[in-house]
């Protein structure tokens, strides 16, 4: 559900793996963050991919609200 300007966090699998790695291998004990703290819009993510795949897609956004 959104309009497409919702933030998320992304990161490569590889980078996520390896810092949980990292973080079990140490004495760390306090909960810590791996992700990145860039937030990009789902928005972007379709304009960066549009790009590099030189074509444009329909966004179909979604603004109904679910009942919970």
């Amino acid at each position: 559900m959104g309009d497409g300007n919702q933030p998320r966090s992304f990161m490569y699998i590889d980078d996520c793996v390896k810092g949980t790695q990292m973080i079990l291998d140490s004495d760390v004990v306090e909960s810590l963050d791996v992700g990145s703290s860039k937030l990009v819009s789902i928005n972007q993510v379709v304009a960066i991919a549009e790009e590099v795949g030189g074509r444009n897609v329909k966004r179909n956004d979604n603004l109904t609200r679910r009942e919970a």
